[in-house]
C-alpha cells in the first residue's frame, strides 16, 4: 500500500516548483498563484495511488505553464524580459541560475523544449521518466532535450564576480551615467556589449542594442530623459546585484537594472520599465 507523504515532505516542495514554474514562464506572480494552486489542489484531495508526488505536482505545474504560455499576449514595446526576482520578496536557491540572460536564451525554445530541459538539468530524470511525466515519446524526449543543451551551450558561459567586484563595478556605472561621462562610461562596457529592454506600454528600445558606443550613449539618453532625479538602491535581485531606481519622493519602483559581468567589463544590460512586471515582482523590500 502506497503511504501518503507528509505536509512537510509536500511543503518543501514549494521552493523547486516556483523556481521550475518561473524559469519556464519568466513570470514571478503568476508561477506563486500556479505552485498555490497545485498544492491546495494537492492537499484537498486524497492521493495515496500517487508513487512519485513529486512527479505529479511538476506535471501540474508544467500544464499550467504551458497553458499560461499560449495565453501570453506579445509585448508592446521592447524585449520581453522575465519579472524581477527582488529579495527579500523573493528567496531563491543562490546555486540556482535565474539570470536574464538564461531566461533569454531558454525563451528561444519552445515551452515543451524548456520543460525537458529544465527537467532534466534540476531534476536529473532520465528520458524513460520524462517521456512519461509529459506524455511525450522516449525518442522525442530525448530529441527535444539535445536541441535545448545545444542552444544553451551556445550561450556564453556565465562569469560570476564577486559581491565586492558586482558593488565595485555598479557604483562606478552609476557615477559615469549620473555625471554623464561618456568616455567612462564606454570604458566600463565591453566591446560587444548588449542592452536589453523591456518597456511594456512605456518607451523603451524596440531592439537590443549592441555596441559600447551605441549602448554609452543610449544610457546617458535615458538617463537625463526619464532617469534624472530618481532615487537608486541597490538590491539583491535574481541572485546578483542591481539598482532599484525609486520614483522621487515616493516609494514606487520606476525602473529596475541589472548588468552582466565579465573579467572585460559589463557585457550585457537588462532594463525592466514595465510598471506591471515591476510591481508584481517588487511586493515588500
Amino acid at each position: 500500500m502506497l503511504m501518503s507523504p507528509s505536509i512537510t515532505a509536500i511543503t518543501e516542495l514549494r521552493g523547486p516548483l516556483f523556481a521550475f514554474a518561473y524559469r519556464l514562464t519568466g513570470h514571478a506572480a503568476d508561477s506563486e498563484d500556479i505552485v498555490q494552486e497545485v498544492l491546495a489542489n494537492w492537499f484537498a484531495a486524497d492521493h495515496h495511488h500517487v508513487a512519485d508526488p513529486r512527479r505529479y505536482l511538476l506535471r501540474a505545474v508544467k500544464n499550467r505553464c504551458v497553458t499560461l504560455l499560449t495565453r501570453r499576449p506579445p509585448r508592446a514595446t521592447g524585449t520581453e524580459l522575465p519579472e524581477p526576482l527582488v529579495q527579500p520578496r523573493y528567496e531563491i536557491d543562490a546555486s540556482l541560475d535565474v539570470s536574464f540572460g538564461l531566461w533569454l536564451t531558454l525563451a528561444t525554445l519552445s515551452p515543451l523544449e524548456r520543460a525537458v530541459f529544465l527537467l532534466k538539468e534540476s531534476f536529473a530524470y532520465d528520458y524513460e521518466e520524462l517521456a512519461d511525466l509529459l506524455d511525450i515519446r522516449v525518442d522525442y524526449c530525448r530529441q527535444l532535450y539535445h536541441r535545448g543543451q545545444q542552444r544553451i551551450q551556445a550561450r556564453q558561459p556565465r562569469f560570476h564576480p564577486s559581491q565586492r567586484e558586482q558593488l565595485r563595478l555598479l557604483s562606478a556605472f552609476q557615477q559615469a551615467v549620473a555625471a554623464g561621462d561618456l568616455t567612462h562610461l564606454v570604458q566600463l562596457l565591453r566591446q560587444d556589449v548588449i542592452i536589453y529592454a523591456d518597456g511594456g506600454t512605456r518607451t523603451a528600445a524596440r531592439r537590443p542594442i549592441y555596441g559600447q558606443q551605441a549602448c554609452g550613449r543610449y544610457l546617458l539618453g535615458l538617463y537625463q530623459k526619464f532617469a534624472h532625479g530618481l532615487r537608486a538602491e541597490w538590491a539583491c535581485i535574481n541572485n546578483s546585484i542591481g539598482l532599484l531606481l525609486f520614483e522621487p519622493r515616493g516609494i514606487a519602483v520606476d525602473t529596475v537594472v541589472l548588468l552582466e559581468h565579465s573579467p572585460q567589463g559589463i557585457t550585457a544590460l537588462y532594463i525592466v520599465r514595465d510598471a506591471a512586471r515591476i510591481h508584481s515582482s517588487k511586493g515588500d523590500f
